[in-house]
């Protein structure tokens, strides 16, 4: 592309110029700066429209990922729910185990203030309890890490967003980093001359 840039300069500068010899140091000099600074400008041009679509991307990453942070706290707000209602459920079976418990003993014609019984429903409400503890710390763990996947999330979001570039700079420092050996190059040149 730069060389069909180069060609085209040259032809238009002895066209505009009127000079004749198309092969003058100084013209080639010229053509070559100016195919350098419109390289530099494209260059440029395509640092801008990629900082835009890496930040349309990122924008896009950061909404996602924020998404996601509200449904895993709404499904350790849920998972939370769930196991209080579990808990109470086990909490419940274990009246009414105890309570059939202590109807088979009287149907049996034992006494239901002995030892023996008594150790028996204790013995189950200990275990009952035990059950429901253990339903509510599954809950609570699931929640947990329902919540650890939210903060993952919001980090990832946090992420997306510092990854955002201005595009302004962006096409400057290529511009600015393209042109610089232009003109290094054309300083030498005139050195010769």
């Amino acid at each position: 592309m730069s060389r069909f840039l180069m060609v085209f300069i040259a032809i238009f500068f002895t066209i505009f110029t009127g000079v004749d010899d198309m092969c003058t140091p100084t013209l080639l000099a010229v053509s070559g700066l100016a195919a350098g600074v419109a390289g530099a400008g494209l260059q440029a041009v395509g640092a801008y429209r990629g900082a835009k679509a890496a930040n349309k991307a990122a924008e896009y990453n950061e909404s996602i990922a924020m998404q996601n942070a509200a449904i895993r706290d709404q499904q350790a707000a849920d998972a939370e729910r769930r196991g209080k209602i579990a808990e109470q459920e086990e909490r419940q079976r274990t009246k009414r185990l105890m309570a059939s418990q202590i109807s088979s003993f009287a149907g049996a014609g034992v006494d239901v203030g002995s030892g023996s019984v008594l150790d028996v429903t204790a013995d189950t409400e200990y275990l009952g309890e035990r059950d429901a503890l253990d339903i509510r710390s599954n809950y609570a763990r699931e929640a947990y890490g329902l919540r650890s996947q939210g903060v993952d999330f919001r980090q990832q979001a946090a992420l997306s967003k510092s990854q955002r570039r201005n595009p302004r700079l962006a096409a400057t420092t290529s511009f600015l980093g393209s042109a610089a050996p232009l003109i290094g190059g054309f300083g030498s040149f005139q050195r010769n001359f």
